[in-house]
Formats: C-alpha cells, structure tokens, sequence
C-alpha cells in the first residue's frame, strides 16, 4: 500500500528544521556501528543460564540428596532430643484402660461426681465405694449409653438428679474404659469391664433413646 502524499508531506516539514549534519559526522557513525555491533540481537523466552551455574546446582543436589539419608534421622523430630539414641529399641506402648478412663472421666464425669468420687451430697450421688459401682456391667453399661432419671438410692442416702446420657458421645472402648476406671479407683477394686461387653449391651439397647430410671434397671437387671 503506498504512502498517503499528504503524510509524507507533513513528514518533511517537521524534519525540514533538523540540523542533519551532525548524522554525517564520520565520529558519530563510527560509534552507532558500534553499537549496532555489539547490541545482542533479541530472542524469545527465557536466556539459558551459564554453565558454570547449571554444573554447581547439580554438585548441590547431588549433595543433599546423599547428606539427608545419612543425617537428617530420618526426617524424625524426636532426633533433636538430647536423650535419643537411634540405636535403641523403642518399647511398645502398654495398653492401660485405667489410665486412658481416667482422662474420660475428667472430661466427662468429674464435674458432677468430683475428682475424688464422692459427689456432691444431696444432689450427684458418689461413685467412690458405691454400691451401685459393683452392679452388674448390663445396669451400668445402659447409664451411660442412655443415661439416668429418676429417685435412685445409693449407700443409703437418696438423689433425685438426672444423668446425662454419653451413648452417642463415647464410643464402646471408651465406656469400657471409664467404667473400668470407675470400678478400679478411690478404693474400689472390681474386674474389668471390656469393649466387647459394652458392644453386646450396645446392640441389645439398640434405638432406644429415652432414658433409663433406676427402678426399671434393677428389675430388669435383678441381682
């Protein structure tokens, strides 16, 4: 497509008042022909890094990558411990259902039977020598899935208190646990009670979701 005559027109008379003769200069020329040398002609991307880079980067992993398996413990936090030992044998965690019952019950049960296990008289019966601790696991096992209301008489004395129900709280190991604790604590001193019982009893409650009273335990649950 030509030029328009009129833009080039108007082209020459704004360089009509340029002085050109400092472009004829002979020292002028000679240093833009040396920029124009020596300017790097353009490229797309990314420019590839030197050599010298990519070699020492490779030294670098090659290093990490042989340090870490050897030092780094295997990446364990407990290695920063003055006391470790990487050689020792770890011994087994030991099973104890008593001390994990005692972490439900504090979380749980503690803030109406009390640390101690005795209560508050005249209104949360104790569980420290209660009779109704050594009841059989089918009545205890059923407080706490569904709890408890009702006029309950404990070591003599009367409570007329409700009992929150934990069925959906706690699973079966864990009721297991704590009733285990309760059964082994503040000088009570009865078997067991296992994940298994609690399971049993768990399925034969089934959807039931109302409460028990303390008179329909003991007559289903008669000693």
């Amino acid at each position: 497509m030509s030029d328009d005559p009129n833009n080039k027109s108007k082209r020459n008379d704004e360089w009509s008042g340029f002085d050109r003769s400092g472009l004829e200069d002979p020292e002028v020329q000679k240093i833009h022909s040396a920029l124009e040398r020596e300017k790097a002609e353009p490229s797309e991307g990314f420019a590839a890094p030197p050599l010298v880079v990519v070699f020492f980067s490779m030294i670098v992993c090659l290093w990490v990558s042989w340090y870490a398996p050897q030092y780094m413990g295997g990446f364990r936090w407990d290695v920063y411990d003055p006391h470790y030992d990487p050689d020792a044998v770890a011994e087994p965690t030991v099973y104890d259902p008593i001390a994990r019952g005692k972490r439900i019950y504090t979380n749980k049960c503690q803030v109406c039977h009390q640390q101690t296990g005795t209560g508050v008289p005249g209104v949360y019966p104790p569980l420290a020598g209660a009779d109704w601790v050594a009841k059989s696991p089918d009545i205890l096992v059923r407080v706490v899935l569904n709890g408890l209301a009702g006029e309950i008489v404990v070591n003599g004395n009367t409570y007329n208190s409700a009992m929150t129900a934990f069925g959906n709280d706690l699973s079966d190991q864990e009721i297991a646990e704590v009733l285990t604790y309760i059964r082994n604590s503040w000088g009570n001193e009865l078997p067991f009670i296992e994940e298994a019982e609690v399971a049993a009893i768990r399925a034969a409650v089934g959807s039931r979701t109302t409460t028990y009273s303390p008179s329909e335990l003991l007559e289903a649950f008669a000693e």
